[in-house]
Parts: structure tokens; C-alpha cells; sequence
């Protein structure tokens, strides 16, 4: 029989872990949405801005505007080759001397103040220039935020993932006193005699002593946190997160946007050790880029999710713990779907690490080598993939190691037997991002395809094969037959 501390440790583990990764899937859909995408626009071989054609009519075919020395960062701030340390503007300048196919003697400089684009060059056309400007202008406006105000959020963001993260740890101490309240049986807490006086209940006298036990750890430094998980848990945070010292540098971080509005302080120098931040001195300011804050972002929910698992596996039952991995490889499908590579892998080796039943261990294992393949290509896994022993597993394992290790027609073969006895079906063809690479590949197209019945195959693009196989599956859901 399942006692009440049990189902309160299951239930606390839930809300942590459910309302911790849905804050940091929110965090990363903000991020990519507020982000001005300057970079996206960027040619892969310079930094070329392709004139917006309603500006066409200002520019000849030999008028393009290329970057050539230097590196994006974010909206607003260009860097001189070999330096590291953003410009406070946006700034660059176009050197077409490095592509034949444009004229060496042209050379524009752009840079950012507030929210205008100034334009300067030699031998380039008053006309090109306004070109420049307006289109630079018309491309901030279309993506609604200025320079500052993603700066801004930016900061914000950064500023609630820290804070989560310490609310996902307070909450994981909270509920592990819940299953185990002889743990803090030794431990000095802060209460007053009207404290005890004008508690309603011994319940309620417990619950005040936990919460203020609670406040005073948190109140401490990570390095008191990490004694506590260690008392617990025999670990240390070194195994749970993905680099400790970045970590440790973004909670430096976010003190500087709290308190010194990103100055560098001598506290920060102090705190964070050379390998683990840019070369900086005091004074010097550190800006929160998209691409610095999609970084933490990983750090802060692998750490998070890291911590989760481990604390689950010591509080909760074998079978409820099962149950509370029961959804986690549908958590790593969808990390890998928005392109959260590290982080997925790292999700799924610990899930296969410790799921007590092949059903959470295998899933689990084939979710961590498709998100490394995702994020070091297909190469970095075959010498695990091959080592792999499914000779007694069923055959959906058997297909997925030919399919990871690129064994293309074989794993054909073994689709068109898994369609045939509706294992699979189409849509997990056209969605699991296993087939990826085969679908890249038009290894697919036979059975995609098919989700066409009644339609000229030539006819159909992928969009096309999208909507009718996500119609064709919805259709299948309300008559009950997916």
C-alpha cells in the first residue's frame, strides 16, 4: 500500500520537474521570437546583406553590401578580427577587395545609434546608402525590437532562468524533507518562541520549520547546496551539471546584470576563473547576447534536469518512479525538435542511465545517439550503434541501429515490415526525428508519398505531405483507430 508521504513526494516530484522544464521551453521560444535575427540574414561565405528588393531600384548589379572581417553579434555589435570584446554600436565595414565578383575599390561603414543606421563609404552612391539605411531600418521595424529592447529582455531572461533554476532547487529540498523529515533532524533552524506559540497544529509548526530551513540553505552559496546534495546523495554538482564553472559564471553573470547593469566588478573577476569567462577587465561591459543566453539556457535546464532525476530516483518507490519517467522520452523527442542537441543528449543518457525497465531504457538510449548525431553527424555515434546488442530486443530497435547507422536500404526493408504490421505508420516517418536523416535523403519518398492516395506523386512537396499526413492522423485519432 502506497502511503501519503509517498503520493506527496510523487505528486511534489511532478509539479518540480513539469514546471521546470515548461519554464525553460517558454524561455527558449521567447529567445528565438524576440531576437533580432540579423545573422540569419548573413551569407555563409562573408557577411552579405541582400538588399531588400523593394529597394532595388538604388542598386546595380555590382552595388551589394559585404562583410568580410568580422563576427555578428546580435543585432547591434560587430567585432574587429581578433577581438572578442563587442563595439556599444553596431559597426562594420564592407570590403569588397575579397570577392572578384564585386568591385575592390567600394567600401561602406554602417553603424547604430539608437534607432538610426549610419551609412558611409567611399566610391559608393548616395542612392546605395539610403539603401542600406532604409533596409536595415525596414528589417529592425519588421522584426519589432530595437537593439535595446532585445538587450533588455535579454538581461530579463537571463535574470528568471537563474531564478527558476534556484526555485527548481529550493522545491527538490522541499520535497525530499517531505519523504525523509529525519533528514534536517540535526539541523539549526531560526524560529522565535511566537513561532512555536502560535502554530495552529504540529503540521503546521513542521511546515515552518522546513520553510525556514529552506530559506536559510538557498540564502547560502551554490557551494552550500552542493554539500547538501552530497550529504544526501552522494554526488557532487560537477556530475550533474554540463560544464559546473559555466554555471558558475552565469549565476556571476547575473549578478552583474542585477546589480552593476553588466559592469564588470572586481567580485566577478574574483569569483569566475580565467578558462571560464572572456578576457575582461573591471569596467569592462558584458553583454547578454542571444547567443550567450541560449547557451545558459542549456547549462541552467540540463544541471536542472540533472538534479531532478537524481533526487527522484533516491524519493520515489520503483514504481512510481517508472511512472514518472514514463513521459521523459516524449520530453527529449521534443528537445531535439527545437534543436536543443547537448541538452537532449544529456536528458536521455541519464534516463537510460537509470530507467529501471527496457521500455525507459531503450527509447532512451536511441533519443541520446539521434540527439549527438543531430549535433556531431551520424559518424560520432556508429562505433556505439554498433556495439549495440538488440538481438533479443523487438524489432522497432532492430530497425532503429540500421537506421543510425545509415544502412539504408536494409533499413528499408525493415520499415516496409513495421508498416505492414502497424507498428509504425506514416506519420512516425514524417515525424520522428530518427528518419531525419532518411527523409533529408528522399529514402522516405515511398511511403510519404503514399499518404497522397488519389494524387499525382510529382505533384507533392513536403508541405503537401505534411498537411495530409498530419490530417490523415487526426482523422485516424477521432475515429479511434491511430
Amino acid at each position: 500500500m502506497v502511503s501519503d508521504i509517498e503520493k506527496r513526494a510523487m505528486v511534489g516530484m511532478r509539479r518540480n520537474f513539469t514546471g521546470f522544464y515548461g519554464q525553460f521551453l517558454a524561455f527558449y521560444k521567447v529567445a528565438s521570437e524576440i531576437s533580432p535575427k540579423f545573422p540569419r540574414l548573413l551569407d555563409s561565405h562573408g557577411w552579405l546583406f541582400t538588399i531588400m528588393k523593394s529597394r532595388g531600384q538604388f542598386l546595380s548589379t555590382e552595388e551589394r553590401l559585404v562583410y568580410n572581417d568580422g563576427v555578428v553579434q546580435g543585432l547591434y555589435a560587430f567585432t574587429d578580427e581578433g577581438r572578442s570584446a563587442p563595439r556599444d554600436v553596431m559597426a562594420g565595414e564592407a570590403d569588397f577587395s575579397k570577392d572578384p565578383e564585386f568591385r575592390s575599390d567600394l567600401r561602406l561603414n554602417v553603424w547604430r545609434d539608437g534607432g538610426v543606421f549610419h551609412v558611409f563609404g567611399t566610391n559608393a552612391s548616395s542612392e546605395l546608402k539610403r539603401a542600406v539605411a532604409f533596409t536595415l531600418y525596414d528589417i529592425q521595424r519588421h522584426l519589432g525590437l530595437s537593439h535595446d529592447q532585445a538587450s533588455l529582455l535579454f538581461r530579463s531572461q537571463l535574470t528568471i532562468a537563474v531564478s527558476a533554476f534556484e526555485v527548481l532547487i529550493a522545491r527538490l529540498i522541499q520535497t525530499h524533507i517531505w519523504r525523509y523529515p529525519e533528514s534536517i533532524g540535526n539541523s539549526t533552524v531560526d524560529l522565535k518562541a511566537a513561532d512555536i506559540l502560535t502554530a495552529s497544529d504540529i503540521e503546521n509548526l513542521y511546515s515552518r520549520v522546513t520553510d525556514r530551513f529552506i530559506d536559510s540553505l538557498m540564502r547560502e552559496s551554490m557551494d552550500d547546496w552542493e554539500k547538501w546534495f552530497k550529504k544526501q546523495y552522494s554526488v557532487e554538482f560537477k556530475e550533474l551539471a554540463l560544464d559546473l564553472p559555466i554555471v558558475r559564471e552565469i549565476f556571476a553573470r547575473r549578478n552583474l546584470v542585477v546589480h552593476t547593469d553588466c559592469v564588470v566588478s572586481e567580485q566577478y573577476i574574483r569569483d569566475v576563473p580565467t578558462q571560464s569567462r572572456a578576457d575582461v577587465s573591471v569596467g569592462d561591459v558584458l553583454r547578454v547576447t542571444e547567443e550567450y543566453l541560449l547557451s545558459a539556457l542549456d547549462q541552467l535546464f540540463a544541471f536542472g534536469i540533472a538534479a531532478s532525476l537524481c533526487v527522484a530516483r533516491k524519493i520515489l518507490s520503483n514504481e512510481h518512479f517508472e511512472e514518472f519517467c514514463d513521459q521523459l522520452t516524449e520530453y527529449h523527442l521534443e528537445l531535439i525538435d527545437l534543436g536543443r542537441f547537448e541538452v537532449a543528449e544529456d536528458f536521455a543518457r541519464r534516463t537510460a542511465a537509470i530507467g529501471a525497465s527496457e521500455s525507459i531504457r531503450m527509447p532512451s538510449k536511441v533519443n541520446a545517439w539521434i540527439a549527438k548525431a543531430k549535433r556531431l553527424g551520424l559518424e560520432s555515434i556508429r562505433l556505439e550503434v554498433q556495439r549495440w546488442d538488440v538481438s533479443a530486443s523487438v524489432e522497432d530497435y532492430r530497425v532503429a541501429k540500421l537506421v543510425l547507422l545509415d544502412d539504408v536500404s536494409a533499413a528499408q526493408d525493415g520499415i516496409r515490415g513495421l508498416i505492414a504490421a502497424d507498428r509504425w505508420t506514416l506519420y512516425d516517418l514524417y515525424s520522428w526525428p530518427l528518419f531525419s536523416w532518411m527523409r533529408e535523403a528522399g529514402a522516405l519518398d515511398e511511403w510519404l508519398k503514399v499518404a497522397a492516395s488519389g494524387q499525382a506523386e510529382s505533384a507533392l512537396g513536403t508541405d503537401d505531405i505534411k498537411d495530409i499526413i498530419e490530417e490523415k492522423s487526426a482523422a485516424d485519432e477521432d475515429d479511434g483507430t491511430s
